[in-house]
């Protein structure tokens, strides 16, 4: 974030940010707790927050606290007039905007309409994704760069959003660690659910849930259950409440679906022993008053990504091996609900009752079913460094994708913010060992790409140096810049477990805006260097690895 700006008298005057935020309701909702954090660490910014009006106007009784005001973007079709595109009515709009004189506006909507809009908007400093006076995407910033390399094309990312929105917005996730204490419940146990979410992918069939309240209801038989929903989820909660499973239980369950606006659920929840959900905006919202919460996480939901932002929070979710999909992965049999077991959540529920309304016994937590451990992972996060750091719980060996993770963000975290992870150092598969051999071998063989794009781009930089800089010279060192990301392009494609490296440094220096050209050079030189360090941390943590499971398991001997 930028410096304060001081006044003619020597007062510090307010900096206004503009944030923008297009996506949906969820997301609106932790840009909101993340500016929160922001606020904290600068208090002499003023934020303004610019959105779509069907995803703000329901949460105006929160944005109001947290920004001085919301600027709400209408719908397309508002645009629209008999002629045609009404650009007019959109000029006002931007023009109203304008006549604030940000200082900075921040994007935090990895779209094209809203690179857009950060474009057209005035400002001196601009963050996130825009666009250069050539129409050319621009990362502006290293935690952008983050974003665009492990969450936008894979999933290789273990930092939940909110982290990641406050890294883009102040330049750091760091923080004064959390002294938040898990919201206490009145007597009785009370467990509000969510059983829906915006696609059906992400959510239990009625059948599902309603085998777990029925579980549920005879585990703990003094258990009432609340559902919660919108009026589109009506018809959803009707159809749980007359199951032949809950006729035994109908005095037990209590719906407010459809009866209550999204601003009475923190009070009607203040009796909350527990929240249960799939990932939605429910969820983060009930998370911020620290109830505990079990998240259900199911199709393209990333489970350390997208969860409730607490650390009373826990996230349950299968092993399937196409999970996490995503939005646009048709599937006909959804295999990761049924490898999500109600017996897997049920059990973690009366545990939680059996533990005082505790998450404390899920360290180290084995489900007593085989088959359960097997198809289930159990994340939960701590705010001990003032970030959501997310550890699984209950997996005694991780898989080669979930080490990877767990290596990257250890890398990333030192190389972008010098924070130094004290990480559990993961159990790997030894059936998986070759992966680590291969990729050690292709770390190598990156790390020599790397380093020719450093030596070629400090040619440059030092030609440029000179009093009269040669075209000749520049030219050919130019192209050989430009075969290097091509190989390192091609690499990645055979390769996926590269890919959060070399995006990481192609969108470090190849979408940069309009400087002078020592500054494009000297940018281009520090993201290479940037890349050999990344590969030397990443190449020692897998020699580790590699070492100690040798030692676990040395070689038969012929």
């Amino acid at each position: 974030m930028s410096q304060n700006q001081t006044s003619s008298d020597g007062t510090l005057t307010k900096t206004r940010v503009l944030i923008i935020q297009l996506a949906r309701i969820g997301d609106v909702l932790q840009t909101c707790t993340a500016v929160e954090r922001a606020k904290a660490k600068n208090p002499n910014s003023t934020f303004y927050l610019l959105g779509r009006k069907k995803f703000t106007t329901g949460l105006a009784f929160l944005l109001k606290q947290t920004f001085a005001e919301v600027f709400e973007l209408p719908e397309s079709k508002d645009f629209l007039s008999s002629e045609g595109v009404n650009f007019e009515s959109f000029e006002s709009f931007i023009d109203h905007v304008n006549t604030f004189e940000f200082e900075e506006i921040i994007n935090l909507t990895f779209s094209n309409s809203a690179s857009v809009l950060t474009t057209v908007i005035n400002s001196r400093i601009k963050k996130g994704i825009y666009r250069d006076s050539k129409a050319i995407q621009v990362f502006s910033d290293p935690w952008t760069c983050y974003v665009h390399s492990t969450v936008l094309t894979g999933a290789y990312n273990l930092l939940n959003l909110v982290d990641l929105f406050v890294g883009i917005i102040t330049g750091s996730i760091s923080g004064p660690p959390s002294e938040a204490h898990a919201s206490m419940a009145p007597n009785g146990k009370h467990i509000f659910v969510h059983p829906f979410a915006s696609q059906s992918k992400k959510f239990w069939s009625t059948d599902r849930w309603c085998e777990f309240f029925f579980k549920l209801m005879r585990d703990v038989p003094d258990a009432t259950i609340h559902l919660l929903g919108g009026p589109s989820e009506k018809k959803f909660a009707v159809n749980i409440l007359k199951h032949p499973l809950m006729r035994s239980f109908s005095e037990r369950i209590i719906s407010h679906v459809g009866d209550i606006n999204i601003s009475q659920i923190p009070e009607i929840c203040q009796q909350a022993s527990l929240f249960i959900g799939h990932d939605s905006m429910i969820g983060h919202l009930i998370s911020r008053s620290n109830i505990p919460s079990i998240t259900l996480a199911l199709g393209p939901v990333r489970a350390e990504e997208t969860v409730p932002y607490s650390p009373y929070s826990l996230t349950i979710y299968p092993r399937t091996k196409c999970f996490p999909c995503t939005v646009e992965h048709s599937c006909d049999f959804y295999q990761c609900h049924y490898d999500l077991m109600v017996n897997s959540l049920s059990g973690l529920v009366k545990d939680f009752f059996d533990t005082s309304g505790t998450f404390s016994a899920t360290e180290g937590w084995c489900f007593n079913s085989a088959l359960d451990d097997c198809n289930v992972n159990i994340a939960v996060s701590t705010m001990k460094h003032g970030w959501a750091f997310t550890n699984l719980k209950n997996s005694s060996a991780l898989s080669f994708d979930e080490v990877l993770k767990v290596f990257y963000r250890m890398t990333f975290l030192k190389i972008i913010d010098d924070i130094d992870v004290v990480d559990k150092f993961p159990t790997i598969r030894p059936e998986e060992m070759p992966l680590y051999l291969n990729y050690k071998t292709t770390l190598h063989k990156a790390l020599e790409l790397i380093t020719f794009g450093e030596i070629f781009s400090s040619q440059i930089l030092a030609e440029l140096c000179r009093p009269n800089p040669s075209a000749g010279v520049l030219q050919p060192l130019a192209k050989k810049i430009n075969e290097i990301e091509g190989l390192l392009v091609m690499f990645t494609n055979s390769r996926p477990g590269l890919l959060p490296l070399t995006h990481y440094i192609t969108s470090s220096y190849s979408s940069r805006p309009d400087d002078d050209i020592l500054s494009q050079a000297n940018i281009t030189m520090n993201a290479f260097i940037e890349g050999k360090l990344l590969c030397h941390i990443l190449i020692e943590l897998t020699e580790t690895i590699i070492d100690r499971q040798t030692k676990i398991q040395p070689p038969m001997e012929k």
